[in-house]
């Protein structure tokens, strides 16, 4: 990596670490998508969950997509936690988490949504 982007990856650890959820999302993102750190499905859905949890609809939106479309991460309980977490993204006004919320409970296949750009 680029010394300007190793940077910006780790202030975006460290903010992640103190509690951003903006950052735990764009970290979630990193990690989802292997950009600029190796692929990681699991830790990419704690960073999304914390951010959630803090109440960022992106990552919401992201860990629902992270579960529905990854059955190496799903069972029945992650399925029903990617459709609450599309219901309460759609409640949040994201219409993506929307979309995804009809097509999981119809048992339609969740759409990739875009990640969030760090």
């Amino acid at each position: 990596l680029p010394r300007d982007e190793r940077a910006a990856l780790e202030l975006c650890r460290r903010g992640a670490a103190l509690g951003s959820a903006e950052l735990q999302h764009r970290l979630g993102v990193h990690l989802a998508v292997g950009r600029c750190i190796p692929r990681d499905l699991r830790v990419a859905a704690g960073w999304f969950r914390r951010a959630a949890d803090a109440g960022h609809a992106a990552a919401r939106c992201n860990l629902g997509v992270l579960l529905a479309q990854n059955p190496d991460l799903i069972d029945e309980a992650t399925q029903e936690e990617a459709r609450a977490c599309f219901s309460t993204a759609a409640a949040e006004g994201d219409e993506v988490a929307a979309h995804n919320y009809r097509l999981l409970s119809g048992g339609g296949v969740v759409e990739a949504a875009t990640p969030a750009a760090p």
